[in-house]
């Protein structure tokens, strides 16, 4: 197993054993949120680093922080692959008619 896969595991508490299917996601999205936190600590500190594997193992995981949105989603995205899944970053831009354009 992983060591990010083991280490998301332990902190949002899913057993190493417990095979993670597309039934159980869920459960899986509602223990990340309440275990990792969304939050800008690093950017309001001035401690941002490159987006990698290693950089956000060793924020998220083995610092015990949370994230932003591209934080917590590369880790997300990260763990599902370890666990088999045939998952994809995409890119969301939101849309605010009554400014006439994105936000």
């Amino acid at each position: 197993m992983d060591e990010l896969n083991r280490l998301f595991r332990n902190r949002i508490g899913i057993s190493n054993t417990d095979k993670i299917t597309f039934e159980k996601l869920d459960l899986v999205l509602e223990k990340t949120a309440r275990a990792i936190p969304f939050e800008n600590l690093c950017v309001v500190g001035n401690r941002t680093a490159e987006i990698t594997k290693e950089n956000l193992v060793n924020k998220i995981m083995n610092h015990n922080e949370g994230g932003l949105c591209y934080e917590l989603n590369s880790i997300f995205y990260l763990f599902l692959v370890e666990n088999g899944f045939h998952a994809a970053l995409v890119r969301g831009v939101i849309y605010d008619h009554r400014v006439s354009g994105g936000v």
